[in-house]
């Protein structure tokens, strides 16, 4: 895919096995060195969409947990086709106070190394990230949720 292409895809769930599956799909899509944003509010299953992106790189569900406190836990698996080791940067910013905190963990090189990269609540780093990734927004819509991913679009938080 080229820097200007984009795809969008919007999936409507109502269970958390439909997300599972919908994350495990896009996770064949990616490459290392690429960044996945996560935006949705609390509860919405952002950390439950990290974990079926992991399951498709051979990891449990019950491996993944949400980061909040850590900011970022690191997950690795093994790429079902091609047998290479996948690292996941699983982020967490809600806690974040400060875009200096980013540069002490040394984000950047998490960004730009080559892992993949997933941000919950990535506000806070748009400043950072590369020029394009991939967007998924999990919005709540009564029993269900709706998913909605964009592959190669420029990231702008939305206030």
């Amino acid at each position: 895919m080229s820097n200007q292409e984009m795809v969008h895809q919007v999936v409507t769930v109502t269970t958390v096995e439909q997300t599972l599956a919908c994350a495990k799909a896009l996770a064949e899509e990616l490459s290392q060195g690429e960044v996945v944003v996560l935006e949705g509010g609390l509860g919405a299953g952002k950390t439950h969409f990290v974990k079926g992106m992991a399951s498709y790189f051979g990891l449990k569900e019950s491996d993944v947990q949400s980061p909040t406190y850590a900011l970022v836990h690191e997950y690795e698996g093994k790429h079902p086709i091609h047998s290479t080791v996948v690292t996941i940067y699983h982020f967490d910013l809600y806690r974040l106070e400060s875009d200096s905190e980013l540069l002490e963990i040394g984000f950047e090189e998490y960004l730009y190394g080559n892992g993949i990269c997933v941000i919950e609540w990535p506000q806070l780093a748009q400043n950072h990230l590369p020029l394009t990734v991939t967007k998924v927004s999990i919005q709540q819509a009564g029993e269900s949720r709706v998913i909605e991913i964009a592959r190669g679009v420029r990231y702008v938080a939305e206030l």
